[in-house]
């Protein structure tokens, strides 16, 4: 079967055709690595690298400004224009 129709019907099936080209080189290239990957300083590098991804994210989430409330007031001022009662 030619990599088009698998591609193909990976795409009518929903499936994000480049996940099926990226997931083999993923495994192949941690494969491998794994040698290296298993070293204990790589291990505490990509651990704290993890952390600090997830700490800077959740520091990202806590400052940002919640746009909830702006969602009602762009709701009314587009209704106001519907119904003629604009200024």
């Amino acid at each position: 079967m030619p990599i088009t129709n698998i591609l193909l019907a990976a795409a009518t099936l929903g499936i994000n055709p480049g996940c099926l080209l990226w997931s083999p080189i993923l495994i192949g290239a941690t494969q491998s690595l794994s040698g290296f990957l298993r070293r204990e300083k790589v291990i505490q590098w990509m651990d704290s690298t993890t952390g600090m991804i997830f700490v800077l994210f959740a520091a990202r989430l806590a400052f940002s400004k919640r746009r909830i409330l702006a969602y009602p007031r762009r709701i009314e001022s587009s209704m106001s224009s519907v119904n003629g009662t604009d200024k």
